[in-house]
């Protein structure tokens, strides 16, 4: 996505945290179904569905997984492992936080167990697109205050009807760039952007 002369790109990272934890389950199934077919001998039926399974969680993962998410002038691009997804300004409804209460009444977005009124939660942002609101995952963790400044500003210059429906994160919360992989020098940059 180009640079304009206004608000930049914002990217945010998943921690690795995230990505191990997606990868556990298939792994967990790949175990049990090698377990199955060494003691077996020859292909039984429970080991290969077991296989078959932890195949299609792994492809799921390696697809749908965001490993950052871009904020441009012309939308979201979600980057995975095995794709790339632009979601356009004009597809997206809102960007949310799960389980994150914004107010009281009517502007409550979501609770969660044992949350007072003013809590934010720890969870990412997620895109809601379309009338059916369908959500795709930008960041399995809280950005930091500096990306979700830079968020703010974005949204208000590229999509301003696109409302912003999470709570801001405290100052002690890491920004997502600690997740990336450097090379080099590490960036200054308060906002962690892809050249």
């Amino acid at each position: 996505m180009a640079d304009t002369d206004g608000a930049r790109p914002v990217v945010l990272h998943t921690s690795w945290r995230g990505r191990l934890q997606q990868l556990i389950a298939p792994l967990i199934l790949f175990g049990v179904a090698a377990a199955g077919f060494a003691r077996a001998g020859e292909p039984r039926p429970i080991p290969v569905v077991l296989s078959a399974i932890g195949s299609v969680l792994l492809v799921i993962q390696l697809l749908d997984f965001p490993v950052v998410s871009v904020f441009g002038p012309t939308g979201i691009e979600r980057r995975c492992v095995l794709r790339r997804v632009h979601l356009p300004w004009d597809d997206i409804v809102a960007i949310a936080r799960p389980g994150t209460i914004v107010g009281g009444g009517s502007a409550r977005v979501r609770s969660f167990v044992g949350a007072e009124p003013g809590t934010v939660s720890n969870q990412g942002l997620v895109a809601e697109v379309g009338d059916r609101r369908r959500r795709h995952l930008l960041a399995d963790h809280i950005e930091g205050q500096a990306e979700y400044d830079a968020i703010e500003r974005g949204l208000r210059e590229w999509s301003p009807i696109t409302p912003l429906r999470a709570s801001r994160p405290g100052a002690s919360v890491a920004p997502t760039f600690v997740y990336k992989r450097r090379r080099g020098v590490p960036d200054s940059l308060p906002v962690d952007r892809l050249p």
